[in-house]
């Protein structure tokens, strides 16, 4: 039994005893304590620090309880939490049917349900281990699940992990690995990227669902080397880290866009980080710290800020910090930080960057629209919404149009550029408006192909309006009508719907609980052969009905045609029974049969692929060989007897055919003991020839009546 790791032990006591809910932002660091933000978010919304967890943790060391799963995962309740590590198996999640807190975890050849997901851990790498997970992959449909991470708890080392969330409903989510402890466990103490806790690349992409809390790299000591989260919707009810809750780092990227909504995001808390990279273009965030919360006690040592907002809504800029309660210098942000911030989407400066950053005024027309970056860096061109029949003929550092600016030239101080529109001789109309057919369609339950190159199409179409409407002077005529032809074509594919799977994934999950080692090796092939061709179909995007049809009658043939292996519980008995007699007990031509039929029955006994109807017929062999034994001692009786009726018949027949000679020895015979009798005065009568033979018969009838008493 392996002994739980004392800081996860600590957690349990830690959750009942947190006391003030978890609020983000300054209020809550206030209500905290001034702590900052924290390591973990308990399920009912309190915050957690790791020295916390470390104070208690050496109370606690459980003994935890491991099981090893079909497929590769394993699961290990520690100290009442279930730990489900898969160990660089892909897995997905959605929510059971056991239950409103119930989930089901599912791979290639296996699923769990775990009864409680507000008690379930899930990594997708491994625990306490030398080997090195290449990959893990973590699809979330659903579900309640306590802490996820895409790398392995304590000592673990994961390549590449990814996480997509499309629903369900997650405290903590983790791109790194999680450490826990500080020293306590089986992870150094050395903050650096050659520890024993890794994630070298993580993805993270959020389409749905509903978070408490994100943290871009992991927790504890550990290191992640790189991680993208791209955040397309969803909510993320409280905060997003960027980087790791503590531990070490790496380049850490943060895209938000579309419907996602975040609370709070911070950029960094504890430990070590190079670079945190946040961009977003669509979506919402109450409160944005683009570095990290400004506590002294946080301690984050951050090289390098990238931060652009060209869209969406941000609520609240605070100040940039690098890991102390002071806000950064002059010199710290021209030398530490790349900004960019669309008055649009930012409605506030905090007052220390509207000393550090240059304004560039973007004036086209009646509008004026306004970029914030750092001073010394280079500024975007301000992206613009396509104008019809015009195209963008350049931005001018004056408002006569005679010199453009170069936008490959540093800002370095407030400054006005004016855009100029002229007609454009290429006519964007028709694709406007197939690229907004396109993107209205209804796609559901369309062949993936289809949809794929229909996406890809409408991709293209964008980069070429975009571009014909900055005035591109390699966008012609000729690429807006291919590009919009395409799309139309591709809509007429619409109509290729994938195939109903319903029924085929009732077949495969039925056919998946067939245990080969209980059938005949005749037929395993084929069922082998078409439980996997199933299973492509099944997973095949493209897979049209009558495929899907055709693959399910198929496993369903396959399936009939499998044949159990026979009860030999009767065989065995019999073989027993006849192997227990002994061959000097009886007559010597049945004991051979017997022998015979013992052989017969051990041949089917021992072949693992013998019929039912080849041990039916051992079995019967046997029955019949034993029934025919004769024991020794009545043979010997039945011999004399038989002797004895041998001269009684050869008596009777002699005397019925008249044999002269024998019936004058006969009579011969009995002249000579009438005469006995008269000399004796024996007064028994002498006996004739008939009388003899009627003797004779009536002693062979008494021999046969005994024989049949017997």
């Amino acid at each position: 039994m392996k002994k739980v790791c004392s800081v996860l032990a600590a957690f349990c006591m830690v959750l009942t005893l947190m006391g003030a809910a978890f609020v983000p932002g300054k209020a809550a660091q206030a209500a905290q304590g001034g702590r900052g933000i924290p390591d973990y978010v308990s399920e009912n919304g309190q915050g957690v620090w790791n020295d916390e967890i470390q104070s208690m943790a050496t109370r606690n060391a459980n003994a935890a309880l491991m099981q090893e799963l079909e497929g590769g995962p394993s699961v290990e309740t520690l100290n009442g939490w279930t730990c489900f590590f898969a160990n660089g198996t892909p897995i997905t999640v959605s929510e059971g049917e056991e239950g409103i807190y119930s989930v089901l975890i599912s791979w290639d050849g296996g699923e769990y349900l775990a009864a409680d997901g507000s008690r379930l851990y899930i990594f997708g790498g491994s625990h306490n281990s030398d080997e090195v997970v290449e990959s893990s992959n973590i699809t979330v449909n659903g579900g309640l699940i306590h802490i996820l991470s895409a790398g392995g708890l304590h000592k673990s080392h994961t390549v590449n992990g990814t996480v997509t969330i499309n629903g369900g409903q997650i405290t903590n989510l983790y791109a790194g690995s999680i450490g826990f402890g500080h020293g306590i466990d089986s992870c150094p103490t050395t903050q650096d990227h050659q520890n024993e806790c890794v994630l070298e690349h993580a993805a993270v992409n959020v389409n749905g669902g509903v978070l408490q809390a994100i943290y871009g790299g992991g927790m504890a000591y550990q290191a992640a080397e790189e991680t993208r989260i791209e955040l397309n919707a969803g909510e993320v009810q409280q905060f997003l880290l960027i980087a790791g809750a503590n531990g070490t780092s790496g380049d850490m990227y943060v895209h938000v866009t579309g419907d996602m909504y975040v609370n709070t995001v911070y950029g960094a808390a504890r430990g070590t980080v190079d670079s945190l990279n946040f961009s977003m273009d669509g979506g919402r965030v109450d409160d944005l710290f683009v570095g990290t919360d400004g506590y002294l006690e946080d301690n984050a040592d951050v090289e390098y800020i990238n931060a652009s907002v060209t869209g969406g809504k941000v609520g609240k800029l605070e100040e940039v910090y690098f890991g102390t309660d002071q806000v950064a210098t002059e010199e710290e942000v021209e030398k530490k930080t790349d900004l960019e911030f669309y008055e649009s989407a930012v409605g506030n400066l905090p007052e220390m960057l509207s000393g550090f950053v240059a304004n560039v005024s973007f004036h086209i027309g009646e509008e004026t629209y306004k970029v914030a970056v750092t001073k010394g860096k280079t500024v975007d061109a301000y992206k613009l919404d396509a104008n019809p029949g015009y195209v963008l003929d350049g931005w001018y550092v004056d408002n006569a149009y005679t010199q453009k600016w170069d936008f490959a030239s540093t800002v370095t101080e407030d400054m006005a550029l004016y855009g100029k529109w002229k007609e454009s001789n290429i006519s964007t109309a028709v694709l406007e408006y197939a690229l907004k057919l396109a993107k209205e369609t209804d796609k559901t339950g369309v062949l993936e192909s289809v949809v794929e190159k229909l996406d890809a199409a409408i991709a293209r179409g964008e980069e070429i309006l975009a571009k014909a409407a900055a005035g591109d002077p390699t966008i012609t005529q000729e690429m807006v009508d291919e590009s919009w032809q395409e799309i139309v074509t591709l809509m007429q594919y619409l109509s290729f719907k994938q195939g109903d799977k319903t029924d085929l994934g009732k077949i495969i999950a039925f056919a998946k609980t067939i245990d080969l080692k209980d059938f005949l090796e005749i037929g395993q092939k084929e069922f082998d052969d078409a439980l996997l061709k199933a299973q492509t179909v099944y997973d095949d995007g493209n897979a049209m009905q009558p495929e899907v049809d055709e693959a399910g009658k198929a496993l369903l043939k396959a399936l009939s045609e499998l044949r159990r292996k026979p009860d030999k519980d009767a065989l065995e008995k019999l073989l027993g029974q006849a192997e227990s007699l002994s061959e000097k007990d009886y007559e010597p031509a049945g004991f051979g049969v017997l022998r015979a039929a013992i052989a017969q029955a051990e041949t089917a006994y021992e072949n693992a692929q013998a019929t039912k109807e080849e041990v039916t017929a051992a079995e019967d062999g046997l029955k019949n060989a034993m029934a025919k034994l004769v024991p020794v001692s009545t043979r010997t009786k039945e011999e004399k007897t038989d002797t004895l009726l041998a001269d009684a018949s050869k008596t009777v027949a002699n005397a019925a055919s008249g044999n002269k000679e024998t019936t004058s020895t006969v009579n011969s015979n009995a002249k000579k003991n009438a005469e006995k009798s008269v000399k004796t005065g024996d007064g028994a009568v002498a006996v004739l020839p008939a009388g003899t033979a009627m003797m004779a018969l009536a002693a062979m009838a008494m021999v046969m009546k005994r024989r049949k008493m017997k």
